[in-house]
Formats: C-alpha cells, sequence, structure tokens
C-alpha cells in the first residue's frame, strides 16, 4: 500500500503488480518473491477480496525469475579444517561445538536429530560409545560408534552434565567450561557451522550453514571412497574411514 501510494495509484490490476515485483527482482531472489506473493495473496484476499491468483501474467512472471538464479550451497570443512578445530579450538568455549561436529560427521545427523539425542541414545563402553539415532527422517533408525579421540571429547562433555537436570536430553547450554541445566535449541545447531569457521577465519562464515555438517560428512565419505548408500548400509564402516581420514597422515 505504501509502495502504491509512492506511485500515485490505488489500482490493483496484473499490470501494477507486474510493476511492483519488477522493481522486487531488482533487489530480491526468486525464494523471496515467492514469499512477498503469498503474504500478498492472503492479505489481499481478506482485506480487499482481490485474488491475485487469477492474474497469470504474473505467476508466469515469478515462475521465470529462478532460470537463471544459482542458489549459494552451504559449505563444507575440510579434514584438515576439521582436525584444526578439535585439536586448537579451547574446549572452554567450543566444548559442545566439537561434540556437535563429532556427531554430525560421523553419524550425519541432522540437526534436529541432535537436538532430538537424549542420554538414553548412548551407550558408553568403556573405550566407545555407541549412538543409537531414532526418529530420523527416513524413518530408518541408525547406530553408529564413536572413538578414540572423538570418545574422549565426548566423554568430556558428558561429565559436566549436572545432576540436578531436569530433562533427559544430552545436548544442554554450555557456558565457560560448564553445562546448565538448560537444553540447547534447535536454532544453535544451525549456528555452529558459522561459529566454526568464524573462529578459523574462513572467508563468508555466514556460507556455513545448518547444512555445513551434514554435506562434510557426505563430502568426506565420498572423498574416502565410500557413497551415500553405503552410509547408511555400512555406517560402522564409515565412521572409521572418516576418523582414519581427519587423524592419520
Amino acid at each position: 500500500m505504501d509502495w502504491q501510494r509512492t506511485k500515485v495509484t490505488n489500482s490493483f490490476s496484473e499490470n501494477v503488480f507486474l510493476v511492483y515485483f519488477n522493481e522486487l527482482a531488482g533487489k530480491y531472489k526468486s525464494s523471496t518473491l515467492w514469499a512477498r506473493y503469498s503474504m500478498l495473496k492472503s492479505t489481499l484476499n481478506i482485506n480487499n477480496g482481490i485474488n491475485i491468483e487469477t492474474h497469470p501474467k504474473l505467476l508466469a512472471f515469478l515462475k521465470r525469475k529462478p532460470e537463471n538464479y544459482d542458489p549459494e550451497k552451504a559449505k563444507t570443512l575440510t579434514p584438515a579444517q576439521i582436525k584444526l578445530f578439535l585439536n586448537e579450538a579451547p574446549d572452554h568455549n567450543y566444548l559442545v561445538t566439537k561434540v556437535a561436529l563429532i556427531l554430525e560427521i560421523s553419524g550425519a545427523c541432522r540437526a534436529k536429530e541432535l537436538y532430538s539425542l537424549t542420554t538414553e541414545n548412548f551407550k558408553d563402553l568403556g573405550t566407545a560409545v555407541l549412538v543409537s539415532v531414532l526418529n530420523t527422517k527416513n524413518k530408518v533408525n541408525r547406530k553408529f560408534t564413536i572413538r578414540g579421540a572423538f570418545y574422549e571429547t565426548y566423554r568430556k562433555y558428558a561429565k559436566l552434565r549436572p545432576t540436578n537436570a531436569n530433562t533427559d536430553t544430552f545436548f544442554l547450554n554450555y557456558q565457560s567450561g560448564k553445562c546448565t541445566v538448560q537444553r540447547i535449541g534447535i536454532n544453535k545447531f544451525g549456528t555452529m557451522g558459522k561459529q566454526i569457521a568464524t573462529y578459523l577465519k574462513l572467508p563468508n562464515p555466514e556460507l556455513y550453514t545448518g547444512h555445513c555438517f551434514r554435506r562434510s560428512s557426505a563430502t568426506l565419505l565420498v572423498d574416502a571412497g565410500g557413497d551415500k548408500k553405503a552410509r547408511w548400509v555400512a555406517i560402522y564402516s564409515c565412521c572409521r574411514i572418516l576418523y582414519r581420514r581427519i587423524f592419520t597422515k
């Protein structure tokens, strides 16, 4: 409505909407244009009784916009970068991030899966820990093992769990070397890639999004000679490949 006033018009014709969205296209990506279209479609229908779904030229314009749009994918971490972060980043500030990274690259876990992990999903074997991931996106439960230096990092974080925690959620808020009783929010996992990239002083840390860890896991596996199918069929062997890839020369 503010834009209409700048154009000295109160028309809701299809041509007016084409001019409006053409101006937006110079500033925003295709996904944003569709979001704006969806909002306008609802509010105009409720407040003004106008259905912009009847504008075929406008829909055709929006559908053509992604043709030359190449979305930026989440960047991945290399074995050298992962090793550098796990070995040199101070545990006092980054221990929980290290544990999340280890689980992500070892088990190709999604943020929602990390968020849903409870203490019951971890079975400490003394020299390793068996992790069971349940209620996955593809409805297939899976297990993987963390051992060696990965296991020691896990144990260090697990020992900090407060005895008065009133939740069985595994990931608890971590600050200045201590865990609180508050659960880590799911959005926190989405920012950990950027946190690692910032520590390592990598260019464009904002591109290390919530998909960073999972894409890094897939990339490491492919580089090591595996494939996506093998990751689900033989996840234990894949974790050993990843471990050797990162911690051996």
